[in-house]
């Protein structure tokens, strides 16, 4: 383990608590850092200046050679600094101690994780690899354009939108999950701002200057108008045919419209409402912002997989050559065939779902190469058991599924059980691992049936 230490100008690393086995480097700055940086390395920063351990703690996250060891400071900066490094330490070996884990999984990683190029996801990925406990957590942040930050994200990545962006891309992968529901804020889409003004606007001109006031309604000509300009020395006359009025409900009454606009004079019942964003100004109603919840994001066990090989290529994409459609055309088509079944009894259809289980085991064991040939040569036999009328498709990245047409509950057992037979695809027993699920048209129908809710039911 290297111990990389930046102390206060004209500093020295201390050296009464030096420890066996460890190597101590003492730099004045960032740029005094090695072209080369050992993924084993620890950094302390002993300095007292909030500026400074800023500037020093996100330069140290934006670079991939040292973006994601432990990052220890000996001050406690509070909100947003403590979030961005590895905590607050006593001294050399409280560094030592607690680093000591994420080190030993860092090791762990491919190490194209570490080079200047590295992708942004597997960064990600590799930076909770290293702290299996840790849970990315939005953080409240008035300043944020997004009113909520992931501070350590946004200082490896540099920005709000390209982190919402590398999580939704990841998510979308299965290599992250949702966690927790925080919240769920509104963005301009124009700039994507959450900072939003929401005004009244004048409906025909859309100006800002409108006033509410009581309005009075003229039966005898029918004006409409503002109250005040209603009433004269004698009680109340119509401004438009001087008629007066006496009774409310004979002689008037008051109108809905209980608004009026100083700059065009238009009355209205209700002021039309805008969205005005912080940022950039622009105004947009609200049932045309884009919403977006805020929420934890955990590692999945592909989200460990890719950390782990350095690559996030889809293996499980190779099935997709097995007579596939997509899932909403899959989902629509058992929908009619449900639909067909309920007016027709002799219709009959199965769907088989093979739910993939030991890919990230077989990964870290043989490595990524013997797993997509296997992954190749299931969806060979595969292509060879099914007939041109079956289809397939994947929902999420381990479920796969097979509609089997005009084929009911004495038929599909011939089918399954050659399926089963695949487990075993390598010659040591040491293959893909699945489970099954099976249903069969009419005989395990449900009167609420439809294609979503039932692959729900069998996943």
């Amino acid at each position: 383990m290297e111990l990389i230490y930046f102390p206060e100008p004209g500093g020295r690393y201390p050296d009464d608590i030096r420890m066996d086995g460890v190597t101590y480097h003492v730099y004045s700055d960032y740029a005094a850092l090695p072209e080369t940086v050992s993924p084993g390395s620890v950094f302390v920063l002993s300095l007292a200046d909030r500026d400074s351990a800023f500037r020093l703690l996100h330069a140290l996250r934006q670079d991939p050679r040292t973006g994601l060891q432990p990052v220890f400071t000996t001050t406690a900066f509070g909100f947003p600094l403590d979030q961005v490094s590895d905590g607050r330490v006593e001294s050399a070996l409280d560094a030592y101690t607690r680093a000591r884990a994420i080190v030993d999984r860092l090791g762990r990683l491919d190490e194209s994780v570490f080079a200047p190029g590295a992708s942004d996801q597997l960064r990600i990925l590799g930076y909770l690899y290293s702290r299996p406990e840790l849970h990315l957590v939005p953080q409240r942040l008035w300043s944020s354009e997004g009113f909520y930050s992931y501070p350590v994200l946004e200082a490896m990545l540099g920005t709000p939108q390209l982190v919402a962006t590398r999580l939704l891309a990841l998510c979308d992968r299965k290599l992250l999950r949702r966690g927790q529901l925080n919240d769920r804020v509104r963005h301009c889409p124009a700039c994507d701002g959450a900072h939003l003004n929401f005004v009244d606007l004048c409906p025909n001109c859309r100006h800002l200057d409108i006033v509410q006031q009581p309005f009075l309604h003229c039966f005898t000509c029918g004006a409409v108008a503002p109250e005040e300009r209603f009433v004269d020395q004698d009680g109340l006359r119509c401004p438009n045919c001087y008629a007066s009025l006496r009774h409310i409900g004979t002689d008037y009454d008051r109108p809905l419209e209980n608004f009026s606009c100083t700059s065009c004079g238009h009355t209205f019942i209700e002021p039309e409402v805008q969205a005005r964003c912080m940022h950039c100004t622009t105004l947009t109603p609200p049932d045309r912002l884009t919403p977006r919840t805020v929420c934890t994001y955990e590692l999945t066990d592909l989200g460990v997989q890719a950390a782990e090989s350095g690559t996030m290529e889809d293996v499980f994409a190779l099935l997709d050559t097995v007579n596939s459609v997509s899932p909403t055309y899959f989902l629509n088509l058992v929908n009619w065939l449900l639909a067909l079944a309920r007016r027709h009894n002799e219709e009959r259809f199965t769907i088989i779902g093979l739910r993939l289980q030991n890919m990230v085991e077989l990964n870290a064991r043989l490595g990524q190469q013997p797993v997509l040939d296997m992954m190749d040569t299931l969806a060979t036999r595969l292509r060879e058991l099914v007939r041109s009328t079956d289809l397939s498709t994947r929902t999420g990245q381990q479920m796969f599924w097979l509609l089997l047409p005009k084929t009911g509950q004495a038929q599909h057992r011939i089918v399954l059980d050659r399926i089963l037979a695949l487990r075993n695809l390598l010659p040591d027993g040491g293959g893909i691992d699945f489970e099954t699920v099976v249903f069969s048209a009419p005989e395990d129908m449900q009167p609420d049936a439809t294609g979503k809710l039932l692959l729900a039911r069998l996943e």
